[in-house]
C-alpha cells in the first residue's frame, strides 16, 4: 500500500458507461447530493497517513463487522449504505466520528452511483486503499420461477455493481487490494436460489480475472466465501440449528471471523487471486444446505 494520495480519474474519462442494465437511475448523482457527507475537523497528521477502506453495506451485520475491525487495525473508513443510514451513522460515531469514518448513501443498483462512487470515496479522505464489496442481495427461487427483472436486480447488485467498482478502482492507478464476499455454495450447484448463485459464481470468476489484469498495477484480488453466517434480518440464531448438520464442523461462521479474513487478505501483499472459504467445510460437504445426501 502507498502513503501518496490516489490520482484521480482524467476528466476525459467517462464516467457513465458500460451496462446496458439501468435500475432506479431517476436520481442525478452529483458530488454535493451524495450522502450529504458529515466533514469533521481538519485531520492530524498521523492520521492522514492511514490507509482507506471503502465498504459498501457497511450499516449493518457482515459489513459492520468488517468495519469495526478495520477501524480497530488503523483504517479510515467510508461506509456505504443504502436504507440503512441512521445504522450507518451510529457506527461513525462508535468508531470515532468524521475524520475516521464518512457515509456515503447511494442505490447500487443504480448504474449512475456505481460510475461516481469510488471518486466520492477518494475525496472523502484524497486516497483509497482497500475497497470491500460486501453488499448483497439473497433470494431463493428456482431457475424455472425466477423473472428476467428479477435476474438483473439480483446480477446487478450481486455482480455487476462490485464489478463496476472494482473498475473505477483499478482505474485510479494505484497499488491497493479489492476483497469481494462471495458465498461457499459457489462450490456447489444451488439450483433453488438460481440468480444469487450465479452472480455470486460470475463474481468469483471476475475475481480471479481481475488479480491477474491487475497484477502488475500492484491492484490485489480476492475473495471470502463465508457459509452460514446468521439467519436474516430478525429471525434468531436458533433458526439456523436445523442447517449445522450440513456443515461438517457443525458450527456456523460468526462476522467477526469473515471481517478478521479481509483484513488478512487487505494486511497480505503477496495474495492475490484467491478464494478464502470461511464455512466449517461446508464446500467440501456431498451436498448443498437443505439437501438431502
Amino acid at each position: 500500500m502507498t502513503d501518496s494520495p490516489a490520482p484521480m480519474r482524467s476528466p476525459s474519462r467517462p464516467a457513465h458507461r458500460r451496462f446496458r442494465f439501468q435500475f432506479r437511475t431517476s436520481r442525478a448523482w452529483l458530488p454535493a447530493q451524495v450522502a450529504g457527507l458529515r466533514r469533521g475537523p481538519p485531520l492530524l497528521p498521523m492520521l492522514t497517513s492511514s490507509p482507506v477502506a471503502f465498504i459498501t453495506g457497511a450499516g449493518r451485520r457482515i459489513g459492520a463487522a468488517i468495519a469495526r475491525t478495520l477501524a480497530a487495525a488503523g483504517y479510515r473508513l467510508v461506509l456505504h449504505c443504502n436504507d440503512s443510514r441512521k445504522e450507518a451513522e451510529a457506527l461513525v460515531d462508535e468508531l470515532g466520528g468524521p475524520g475516521r469514518a464518512e457515509v456515503l448513501q447511494g442505490d447500487l443498483t443504480d448504474a449512475a452511483f456505481c460510475a461516481l462512487a469510488i471518486s466520492q470515496a477518494v475525496e472523502c479522505f484524497g486516497r483509497l486503499d482497500l475497497l470491500v464489496n460486501n453488499a448483497s442481495r439473497y433470494t431463493r427461487l428456482p431457475l424455472i420461477d425466477t423473472s428476467l427483472d428479477e435476474f438483473q436486480r439480483l446480477f446487478f447488485l450481486n455482480c455487476f455493481a462490485p464489478i463496476e467498482l472494482m473498475r473505477e478502482f483499478a482505474a485510479l492507478g494505484t497499488p491497493g487490494c479489492i476483497v469481494n464476499l462471495l458465498d461457499a455454495r459457489i462450490a456447489k450447484i444451488d439450483h433453488k436460489a438460481a440468480a444469487y448463485h450465479l452472480a455470486k459464481q460470475t463474481l468469483a470468476e471476475a475475481t480471479r480475472m481481475a488479480a491477474l489484469a491487475w497484477a502488475k498495477q500492484r491492484l490485489r484480488v480476492n475473495g471470502v466465501a463465508p457459509g452460514l453466517v446468521r439467519p436474516a434480518e430478525g429471525v434468531p440464531l436458533s433458526r439456523m440449528a436445523h442447517l449445522l448438520p450440513f456443515v461438517p464442523l457443525g458450527i456456523r461462521t460468526p462476522e467477526e471471523q469473515v471481517a478478521s479474513a479481509v483484513r488478512f487478505l487487505a494486511e497480505n501483499d503477496v495474495v492475490t487471486g484467491e478464494i478464502l472459504y470461511l464455512d466449517g467445510g461446508l464446500h467440501l460437504a456431498d451436498a448443498s444446505i437443505g439437501e438431502k445426501q
